[in-house]
């Protein structure tokens, strides 16, 4: 039989699952900041009307020994000063998401172009990302795939090989050249050559695998 590879490739690991935490992660900053920029601009607000309003002083006056004028600017100016923080911050996140969505596109030009097949699973197994190769070559659509365990359509009896691969990538950073039968959708087996590697680490433990 005619051998297939499939090559890993982790420096593009920017698979749909990443990209969201990415995203998720940006959008709690973002829902941070704007709390933060509300209530910091309500307290300095508080803090420029208390002296315009006599009502809020003892002897229901402002005390006259207070340069008030000059309070009253330094206040407006750090209302300014953070506001100037908060738009710049705006202009960071808008950033980082572009760059992200360029990354993105990047990664699925790539993927959907090449002629191996590129796959992202989490360190449980299951697929998160499946390239357009898997249905030339494999008969199985990206959809089919989604979710399922990587184990599913590995021959039972290299199924130990290959999770055993993935052991040593675990350990070095990145997993030996095997070849091992995956099943067609039409149920015939088809010998595959491929190395994978883990990206995303955490705490000495791989968030997800690339192969």
């Amino acid at each position: 039989m005619k051998s297939l590879r499939t090559n890993a490739l982790p420096e593009h690991g920017v698979a749909k699952g990443v990209v969201d935490a990415h995203i998720r992660k940006i959008e709690r900053r973002e829902w941070w900041l704007w709390t933060s920029a509300i209530l910091v601009t309500l307290l300095l607000t508080l803090g420029i009307v208390s002296f315009l309003v006599p009502i809020l002083h003892p002897q229901g006056r402002a005390p006259d020994s207070l340069p008030i004028t000059n309070a009253i600017r330094g206040l407006v100016g750090m209302v300014l000063l953070f506001d100037i923080y908060t738009v710049y911050q705006q202009l960071q996140i808008y950033r980082i998401r572009r760059q992200m969505a360029e990354r993105e596109e990047l990664f699925r030009l790539i993927t959907e172009n090449a002629a191996d097949m590129i796959a992202v699973v989490d360190s449980d197994g299951r697929r998160l990302y499946n390239s357009l190769s898997y249905q030339k070559i494999l008969g199985y659509t990206p959809e089919e795939l989604q979710n399922t365990s990587s184990m599913d359509q590995t021959h039972p009896d290299d199924r130990s090989q290959v999770q055993e691969a993935a052991k040593e990538a675990l350990v070095f950073g990145v997993g030996r050249r095997i070849e091992y039968r995956m099943r067609h959708k039409d149920g015939t087996w088809r010998f595959l050559e491929s190395v994978s590697a883990p990206f995303g680490m955490r705490k000495a433990r791989p968030k997800n695998w690339s192969s």
